[in-house]
């Protein structure tokens, strides 16, 4: 009886897994990526962002963002990778487009 429950729960276990992980390497970047709105915070080697909402965020800068353009201040959408309030391992920006009206 033992046997069969562990058997049972092992085989659930392996029926969530896919479910878990499967698309964050085989999705691409855009299947995977949320946008937020805000001003500008601080620039650095990374982003804070305070959202439109009044929250503080804080970005990963991915490889292809030019931060050359931006100043601290300036209304931007990020688009980005990830999950927004996680410490361990912050969102990534991929893309910051200025609001259109500034």
């Amino acid at each position: 009886m033992r046997r069969a429950i562990i058997g049972l729960l092992a085989a659930l276990l392996l029926l969530t897994l896919p479910a878990c992980g499967g698309g964050s390497s085989a999705g691409g970047a855009e299947e995977g990526t949320a946008t937020v709105s805000g001003v500008v915070n601080r620039l650095g080697d990374f982003l804070v962002l305070l959202t439109d909402d009044g929250e503080y965020a804080i970005f990963d800068l991915g490889p292809e963002v030019d931060k050359s353009a931006l100043e601290e201040g300036d209304q931007v959408t990020v688009s980005y990778t990830g999950e927004l309030g996680n410490e361990e391992e912050p969102p990534v920006a991929v893309e910051i487009t200025p609001a259109s009206g500034t």
